[in-house]
């Protein structure tokens, strides 16, 4: 999509009436696919590429563009984008901070193109002290998506367990253009975490202490969930392809049958994108996937596969069959060994990777096997036979007590 396209959906944000506010933005990585909207002011404008872009090329890349079109302003290398009525008051709530002020450092980043897009909009504190951050649903598709985010953030919040893992939800919302949105604060200036700690481990017990259930695995929710996700795609996707994820669905279902095995909740999409550490504090951000009672390998596993995959880099049979020793060293340290996970890893690592495959090609319509990640699971799944590890027969009873937990745990690339 380009960015004359998404702006017909970004201007839509301008209420109907008079009571939002002008604002003009600079477009920066308008050719890319998450365009970046900056303040006018350069300092602002850097501000605004430090807070949301992670990558160092690209940081770079939008720093130096900001620079010349500074210096350089008659070659416009940046367009600008101008709001008529942007809902400030909505977003962000009646306050006394000067108006004028605060919206000149607002900054808009889009993201991924698709019907569940949104925008993320930052407004920092003009005194100096942490400022708020606004998610809105680009389109009326992504509108439960917020709500499910909302509705989580709330959720978790009351519990002592996770509350300490999240940013403090403000307010949630519909705007007057029909789109939902919630408002968050900022955070203080922390890093993304690539390793999977110490941290990471204490907050996937915590989420997995959110009243959790045992069932035989075919029976469970996340198992029930995928199954029907196939029958919609049936008529969507190649009947080679289909009849292909029905032999894994099967094998499955072998690998784990008999077995009592637990349904825990899951973040969806734990990535290191999705982290903040600060010093030893762990925050947790983007709520819309988590799902109850879902795979007990689910968080684990994506966040040691999807930055591979989305860098096109699918992981060889030596490097799955690695994976699966620190998957099962993972589980038997945080859950202990007599809840079987480990030696049923095999079966919902295929899980796993046939669920987030149907989840794309349930999204978008379509099986798209050029996507990155669906390219890199497919094959993946096609090559199991060579990773699944050869395990002992799996438990078939309940007798299931979360272990202590081990500061021992090691920390994972």
């Amino acid at each position: 999509m380009s960015f004359s396209e998404l702006w017909v959906h970004l201007s839509k944000l301008s209420t109907e009436d008079t009571d939002g506010h002008q604002l003009s933005l600079k477009v920066l990585y308008s050719k890319r696919n998450q365009p970046l909207l900056v303040p006018l002011d350069k300092q602002k404008a850097h501000d605004a590429v430090n807070f949301f872009i992670q990558n160092r090329i690209i940081k770079y890349w939008g720093h130096l563009i900001i620079e010349l079109d500074h210096h350089l302003p008659w070659l416009q290398l940046l367009p600008t984008a101008a709001f008529d009525y942007f809902p400030f008051d909505a977003l962000f709530g009646e306050s006394d901070l000067d108006h004028a002020k605060a919206l000149e450092g607002i900054s808009i980043f889009c993201g991924s193109p698709g019907a569940l897009q949104k925008v993320t909009i930052y407004c920092p504190n003009p005194l100096g002290a942490l400022g708020k951050v606004a998610k809105v649903a680009v389109h009326e598709t992504a509108n439960d998506a917020i709500k499910k985010e909302s509705h989580w953030l709330e959720s978790l919040s009351q519990s002592t367990a996770t509350a300490k893992f999240l940013p403090q939800l403000l307010q949630h919302s519909v705007l007057k253009c029909e789109r939902y949105c919630l408002t968050m604060k900022s955070l203080a200036k922390g890093v993304a975490p690539k390793n999977f700690g110490i941290a990471h481990h204490a907050f996937l017990r915590a989420l997995a202490q959110q009243s959790p259930v045992f069932t035989e695995w075919k029976l469970s929710q996340a198992h029930i969930r995928l199954k029907q996700r196939l029958d919609h795609l049936s008529g969507l996707v190649d009947s080679e392809v289909w009849l292909f994820w029905q032999e894994v669905i099967t094998e499955i279902e072998q690998m784990t049958a008999r077995a009592i095995l637990p349904n825990l909740m899951t973040h969806g999409d734990f990535a290191h994108w999705n982290l903040r550490q600060i010093n030893a504090d762990l925050f947790v951000f983007d709520w819309e996937y988590a799902e109850t009672h879902g795979n007990p390998l689910q968080d684990f596993l994506h966040f040691h596969l999807i930055p591979q995959a989305l860098k096109r880099r699918s992981l060889s049979t030596k490097s799955m069959s690695a994976l699966m020793g620190k998957t099962v060293a993972y589980v038997d340290k945080q859950f202990g060994r007599d809840l079987g996970i480990g030696r049923a890893c095999g079966g919902l690592t295929m899980h796993y990777l046939l669920d987030t495959i149907t989840f794309y090609a349930e999204a978008s319509g379509y099986l798209d096997e050029k996507h990155p990640v669906l390219h890199s699971y497919m094959q993946m799944l096609r090559q199991r036979n060579a990773w699944i590890p050869k395990t002992a027969e799996l438990p078939s009873k309940k007798g299931i007590e979360h272990q202590s937990y081990d500061n021992e745990l090691e920390i994972t690339q």
